[in-house]
């Protein structure tokens, strides 16, 4: 939303990427909690790249955090667009109703 000062919200995000060593039966079965879908054999030998999408909403007069929220996945390399959506809006769900006028 923008007032006749300017923007009244600021938006910041980051990712952050992760090698994630598989070396139990933990590890393979948290893989596939967080979106992975390799076989146990590939998970074990090559681990798995996980990714943190990170999402924050500043005051913009004020400069205080107004909202933040975070999704993780393992990242693979096909690439599915439809996790990366989903996350986000998942991420949204979560917004105050406030901010979301």
């Amino acid at each position: 939303m923008r007032t006749a000062e300017g923007p009244s919200l600021l938006v910041d995000y980051d990712v952050v990427t992760r090698q994630q060593d598989s070396d139990a039966f933990r590890a393979y079965f948290r893989d596939r909690r967080v979106g992975g879908t390799r076989g146990m054999g590939d998970s074990f030998a090559q681990g798995s790249e996980e990714g943190t999408l990170v999402l924050q909403l500043i005051d913009a007069r004020t400069r205080e955090l107004a909202f933040r929220a975070s999704a993780t996945n393992v990242i693979e390399e096909t690439g599915d667009q439809r996790r990366l959506e989903d996350a986000i809006q998942g991420m949204l769900a979560n917004l105050p109703e406030a901010a979301k006028t």
